[in-house]
């Protein structure tokens, strides 16, 4: 009988690890990206989705043999930009905007954003470079 409670409790710990971690692995650290670079890139915007737990833009950029190519640019959570300053009704599919931000260690074309920069001059996020704006 014994054996058989172990047994028991054994399999209802392991049913409940992905509901305690779960948390924990849906989100990432800073570590996913580069701090000591800051990237710039321009282009035109293809996707807006500002919301938690972060916002994403994908922005097609010319390059110099005029193809193109999509880059995939996270922001921090919508209610911290909306607290900072950020007007997410200002950025629109078909923008030009030029993106300031860290290049992702390991994936080509991802940014973390700290700076946009709008056509009409508008600038969100902190072109200072102490990122004190985003976090």
């Amino acid at each position: 009988m014994r054996n058989l409670f172990r047994k028991a409790m054994v399999i209802a710990a392991a049913a409940l690890l992905p509901v305690l971690f779960n948390p924990a692995l849906a989100h990432h650290s800073a570590v996913t990206w580069d701090l000591t670079q800051r990237v710039s890139i321009t282009g035109t915007v293809k996707v807006v989705l500002f919301r938690n737990p972060h916002g994403h833009l994908e922005v097609l950029v010319a390059k110099a043999d005029n193809s193109t190519e999509t880059w995939n640019v996270e922001t921090s959570a919508m209610n911290i930009l909306v607290r900072r300053g950020w007007k997410f009704d200002q950025v629109h599919v078909g923008d030009k905007l030029t993106v300031i931000g860290h290049p992702n260690k390991t994936l080509p074309l991802e940014l973390y954003a700290r700076e946009l920069h709008l056509e009409d001059g508008q600038v969100f996020g902190d072109p200072t470079g102490k990122d004190a704006a985003l976090d």
